[in-house]
């Protein structure tokens, strides 16, 4: 296939609040943005997901965001791709198939020369006697973004793409949807299992969310996943003494109806979850 292309890594440090604004500003407007080169271009998501979204089988607790503006005039096509749980990349691609479909590489974004992920921002330039990127634009639920890995070389997490007019616009203000405070069952316990609906919008594949614990009891940890999902190895929030609070704000794969689960490992702790 031929194209031009040119990448660069976001800073680990800067990565993180920069790819949480930058989801939660675009997923919020919509219609044409301009891309580099100057261009007009139509905006685009994919939610990735591991697991069963995987046509052979994927990282089963990976997930993440692409981003992707698609500019006809140029045949250039940008992403900002950020996933989690999967470890370094190897492969990034657009592909041409449908759910449950495994199909050939339309757009290749590579892996970056200097990194191995997990945030990528990359411009490629497709030869359009391989590939009119067009498609994209009237039919882009026919394609998905797919990040391959050493240990899923078929594909770590995938996702369609849908257009992102089409997503429903978020709150810029975060919106508490649980606080073990106020409710009966009090504070969660060691190896308790809560599942907690963040009541997002109808196809949303994740969020971001800040959860909190506080009135903790001794040390402790919780892990945050996707409610039906197995555990994950990997904790979310960590504490280390009694009647502290402390905060962590990450990305939440969701289930089909939106639900996460919370899983406490040792000690208690009232638990409050913001979207």
């Amino acid at each position: 296939m031929g194209l031009s292309k040119k990448h660069f890594l976001i800073p680990v440090a800067a990565a993180v609040g920069i790819s949480a604004g930058f989801i939660t500003n675009v997923v919020a407007d919509s219609g044409a943005r301009t891309s580099p080169s100057g261009e007009p271009s139509v905006p685009l998501v994919s939610h990735l997901k591991g697991g069963v979204e995987q046509v052979d089988g994927g990282a089963p607790n990976g997930f993440g965001f692409a981003l992707v503006n698609v500019s006809p005039a140029t045949n250039e096509v940008c992403a900002e791709i950020t996933t989690k749980n999967i470890g370094a990349w190897t492969l990034g691609h657009i592909h041409v198939g449908g759910v449950g479909e495994a199909g050939p590489v339309v757009v290749d974004f590579g892996v970056p020369t200097t990194g191995t992920g997990p945030e990528l921002t990359e411009c490629v330039v497709v030869d359009p006697d391989d590939f009119d990127i067009q498609a994209l634009v009237d039919s882009p639920a026919d394609y998905y973004v797919n990040i391959h890995t050493a240990d899923y070389p078929a594909g770590a997490v995938r996702g369609q793409l849908v257009p992102r007019s089409s997503e429903t616009q978020f709150n810029p203000v975060p919106e508490r949807v649980y606080d073990s405070r106020s409710l009966e069952a009090g504070k969660m316990v060691a190896d308790e299992t809560r599942t907690i609906d963040l009541e997002l919008p109808v196809g949303v594949r994740a969020g971001i969310v800040t959860v909190t614990v506080t009135e903790t009891e001794v040390g402790g940890f919780l892990t945050v996943y996707a409610a039906g999902e197995p555990l994950p190895e990997s904790s979310t929030v960590n504490w280390t003494q009694s009647d502290t609070a402390v905060a962590t704000t990450t990305f939440a794969a969701v289930d089909a109806d939106g639900m996460i689960s919370i899983t406490a490992g040792q000690n208690a702790t009232h638990v409050i979850v913001d979207v």
